[in-house]
């Protein structure tokens, strides 16, 4: 299970160029935001079995062709893919956080993953404060984790934080 933050596409070239791509190396040499989420999931494939996409106001708009270019790219995969239920204001932490966490405890309660290591956040998508407040929430439970996908090497990182406190 992973849940990722959508940025939304840029300018209708860049929508028009995401519908033609057939496959992740089409997008090789283009800057399309699209390319890193879409390398988050390859990265858990074959086993990544659902996908819960939080997006912001400008990706909320975007969501359907961001599924259709999932589904395109990665045809022989069975992704449940799924916008979580409410845009979100990317610049509004306690709204990040709060959609953050009931879209994991969803997944829970629906019985996709029955522990907390098996959801995986990433944070690459949106802006820095989605990357806070998912850093933030996996630092409240020892097996949770999040990822980040370098936007330099298109390596992803997996971050498993411990939370240390040293007592004066």
């Amino acid at each position: 299970n992973l849940i990722l933050f959508l940025s939304h596409l840029n300018n209708d070239e860049q929508i028009k160029l995401i519908k033609s791509v057939k496959k992740l190396e089409d997008l090789k040499d283009k800057r399309i935001n699209w390319e890193i989420p879409a390398i988050a999931i390859k990265y858990h494939l074959p086993k990544l079995k659902n996908v819960v996409v939080i997006t912001s106001n400008q990706s909320n708009k975007q969501f359907n062709e961001f599924k259709d270019f999932i589904k395109r790219i990665f045809p022989e995969n069975d992704i449940n893919i799924e916008m979580y239920k409410n845009s979100v204001d990317f610049e509004n932490i306690e709204e990040v956080y709060t959609h953050l966490k009931n879209a994991f405890y969803n997944l829970k309660n629906s019985g996709k993953a029955k522990r907390d290591r098996e959801i995986i956040i990433d944070v690459t998508g949106g802006l820095k404060i989605p990357s806070i407040a998912g850093a933030i929430f996996t630092l409240e439970k020892e097996e949770r984790k999040f990822q980040y996908v370098s936007t330099i090497t298109k390596k992803v990182m997996g971050f498993d934080i411990l939370k240390v406190s040293k007592e004066d």
